[in-house]
């Protein structure tokens, strides 16, 4: 952020702090000696704070300014403490070790979430937490306004990272991992794009178009559209504890034996679950995908 930039977002901010400590009004004079700024950077200060309105709610912030007292109008400019208990401060500052902010950021939230002498450790998570990605703040600040941005992606069938031109939808979070629906502008389709997997984000000039949107959920759009096989399992509990967002019915066939049938689009993918199961889960049909798993595999060994 340029030191411009940077000085007038501090005047700011204080200024809304003092019009919070002085209840609302502060003479104009008052408010340029206590915040160090002259009648130009005040100026400039009262004009950002007049602009800002609440995303959601379209709830303005408005300082009046009759030339002597500055007044703050209504409760959209407020800033309100809000006291957490360590219970709730705790999980709070896990989820921010799991969201890739500015470290000097991340610190000073943290300090102010937790008391002194306490913070929370990776090996003692409070629960399972979806990895957003570092782009997720900007991506969500696209998507509500409608940019169209430039990604850099790599899917799981890209030996290395690709630029794409995008028009952001929605993000989601389906199954413990969290995606980007967009519009690929080059490919004119619809794509779906694993936050973890994006590695830089830019806004372009341009507004982002009107598109046909398919708004089936993952597991839908694989039911619909992917492949099936029929894969077994030791038990239906070690089915459903891979959690994949194509897995449909599980049938026990006898103990030991488990069999389910599994969406899916990405047949390295399905290869790769197989594998990894090491020895716990086999293709049981179709008899053709079988056999290009040991290729699969084959290949793997000699790579």
């Amino acid at each position: 952020m340029p030191a411009s930039s940077k000085k007038s977002a501090n005047t700011v901010i204080n200024l809304l702090i003092l019009l919070n400590t002085k209840g609302g009004a502060v003479a104009r004079e008052e408010a340029c000696r206590i915040l160090g700024v002259r009648d130009g950077a005040l100026d400039e200060a009262l004009d950002i704070i007049n602009s800002l309105a609440n995303r959601e709610s379209g709830a303005r912030a408005v300082v009046v300014d009759d030339g002597e007292t500055l007044t703050r109008l209504g409760h959209s400019a407020d800033l309100a403490p809000i006291r957490l208990t360590i219970d709730e401060g705790l999980i709070l500052s896990q989820v921010m070790t799991d969201v890739d902010l500015d470290e000097t950021l991340r610190q000073r939230v943290a300090d102010a979430l937790l008391p002194l002498g306490i913070a929370p450790t990776r090996d003692a998570r409070v629960a399972d937490t979806t990895h957003y990605g570092p782009y997720y703040q900007r991506l969500s600040e696209a998507v509500a306004d409608g940019i169209r941005c430039r990604i850099v992606y790599r899917s799981d069938r890209e030996p290395a990272p690709t630029t794409r031109t995008i028009d952001p939808l929605r993000l989601r979070v389906e199954t413990g991992i969290s995606y980007l629906d967009a519009w690929d502008v080059e490919r004119d389709a619809q794509r779906r794009y694993r936050l973890d997997r994006i590695t830089q984000v830019s806004f372009t000039e341009d507004s982002a178009n009107r598109h046909t949107w398919d708004r089936a959920g993952l597991a839908e759009s694989l039911k619909r559209d992917g492949q099936v096989a029929t894969l077994a399992f030791p038990s239906e509990r070690h089915a459903h504890m891979r959690d994949w967002s194509g897995m449909g019915d599980v049938v026990t066939v006898r103990e030991g034996l488990a069999l389910a049938s599994v969406a899916y689009t990405n047949e390295a993918w399905l290869f790769d679950q197989v594998l990894e199961g090491a020895g716990e889960i086999q293709i049981i049909a179709p008899l053709e995908l079988r056999e290009r798993l040991r290729d699969y595999a084959a290949a793997l060994l000699t790579a």
